[in-house]
């Protein structure tokens, strides 16, 4: 027993599975095929809020350069968002069209599980336990991930049923008739971090983070016209704000 001990004793001090977990808080920007293009209102006011948590962990010995500065995590995330017709198309004195177009709206729900990396510019050896002052205070990362998404886009329109074919010709411009897919779907979506921590005290860290996550589908928002003007699929930008705490 005593030698068991002593072995486990080492794994746990060489690879520390679990290295830290974090939770956070994103107000991000969600870019679909609501609103015009590179509209700056578009861009600003078609959002989402999210929260999550992360399990950070360390498959590698700290001696190594991949267990210092290399972290994998696991992702669990929600999301709600909130999307309208702003821009050029909605401006200007109200006619029929205008009005359609500014009644329709979504409320995109979306349920998501990353895996990925971070790589760390401090040596997580000293960074994660010191109590120095100065710039082993900071820290930043860079980081990749892939995740699996459930969606449900939740399009309606202010003037009647956009899930009926038929009432749809009266309440959405034409370009949109037809085009509405309501159903929930999954998705998968790979994404790019940048990051920075600053140490609180010994255990607990604060982090902003900014994400970019591209969706596989153009479905997530409810509206896949596929033309010229809307031919890419949805995406986000997500600053984050969180706490991670690092375990003993």
């Amino acid at each position: 027993m005593l030698v068991l001990g002593m072995i486990f004793g080492m794994m746990h001090a060489q690879y520390r599975t679990i290295d830290s977990y974090a939770f956070f808080a994103s107000y991000s920007f969600f870019k679909s095929d609501f609103g015009a293009r590179n509209d700056w209102n578009t861009n600003l006011h078609n959002n989402s809020y999210e929260l999550g948590a992360k399990i950070f962990a360390n498959p590698f010995p700290y001696s190594a350069y991949w267990g210092s500065h290399f972290k994998v995590y696991g992702e669990l995330h929600v999301l709600q968002g909130k999307l309208q017709h702003i821009g050029r198309w909605t401006e200007g004195p109200d006619s029929p069209m205008k009005d359609r177009l500014k009644a329709m709206k979504a409320k995109p729900f979306m349920a998501g599980f990353n895996l990925g990396f971070d790589f760390s510019l401090q040596d997580l050896r000293y960074y994660n336990f010191t109590e120095s002052y100065g710039i082993y205070k900071f820290n930043a990362y860079i980081g990749l991930a892939v995740g699996a998404y459930y969606y449900k886009p939740n399009v309606y329109s202010e003037l009647g049923d956009v899930n009926d074919p038929a009432e749809q010709i009266s309440i959405l411009i034409p370009r949109f008739v037809n085009k509405v897919y309501n159903d929930a779907g999954f998705v998968i979506a790979p994404s790019l971090h940048i990051g920075f921590t600053y140490q609180l005290n010994y255990y607990m860290q604060i982090f902003w983070e900014n994400r970019f996550t591209w969706f596989s589908s153009d479905r997530v928002d409810g509206l896949d016209v596929n033309d010229s003007a809307d031919k890419y699929h949805d995406w986000l930008v997500s600053p984050s704000f969180g706490l991670l705490i690092v375990t003993p």
